[in-house]
């Protein structure tokens, strides 16, 4: 008689957080080879966690810090200090997110990389309305905020609007377009 080795339980994960999974036991092949044996089994329910063992809960209460900060005012009045304050801003959440960020640290700075997102949009709308749309001294600055939000994924960088006002100023064409003239194949 051949004994096939199956799992006897498997673990469904329900919950995932920064550096913390867990669920339950799931024993119905158990349960059912005990009962096909002609005994009584009641199974228990059970449940498992685990914790990453690296987790960095300082990081994570920065981040926290981080997000829960006000947002600096920017004013179109004011081009030059919108810039400042964005700069500062993103030295600081550079700061939290390192060089080279693990999962665990994106998923860490989840509720800072909301406001970074903000902020940079929002010093990119004052960028555009506080300059002329000839201002050579502003399009560096366009395209760095620019780049910025476009690092913070597509459906981010497409769904802003002062991005594709500034394309539009920068480029001259309108950002679907360009969009799709760069994905179409020669």
């Amino acid at each position: 008689m051949s004994q096939q080795r199956r799992p006897l339980f498997r673990l469904v994960v329900e919950t995932k957080a920064c550096g913390k999974i867990g669920g339950r036991v799931e024993s119905d092949e158990l349960v059912n080879e005990i009962r096909g044996g002609g005994m009584v089994f009641v199974p228990v329910r059970s449940e498992w966690h685990a914790t990453l063992a690296e987790r960095d809960e300082q990081l994570e209460q920065s981040a926290e810090r981080y997000a829960k900060g006000p947002i600096p005012a920017m004013s179109p009045r004011d081009p030059e200090g919108a810039w400042t304050s964005w700069q500062r801003e993103w030295t600081e959440y550079a700061a939290l997110r390192g060089a080279d960020p693990s999962d665990y640290r994106l998923c860490a700075l989840k509720p800072g990389h909301k406001r970074i997102v903000e902020v940079t949009a929002l010093a990119l709308r004052a960028l555009l309305d506080g300059t002329a749309k000839g201002d050579a001294a502003a399009k560096p600055r366009l395209w760095r905020l620019m780049s910025v939000i476009e690092g913070f994924g597509r459906e981010t960088y497409l769904a802003c609007p002062a991005v594709r006002e500034a394309y539009e100023r920068l480029f001259g064409t309108r950002l679907p377009q360009a969009i799709s003239a760069t994905l179409k194949t020669p």
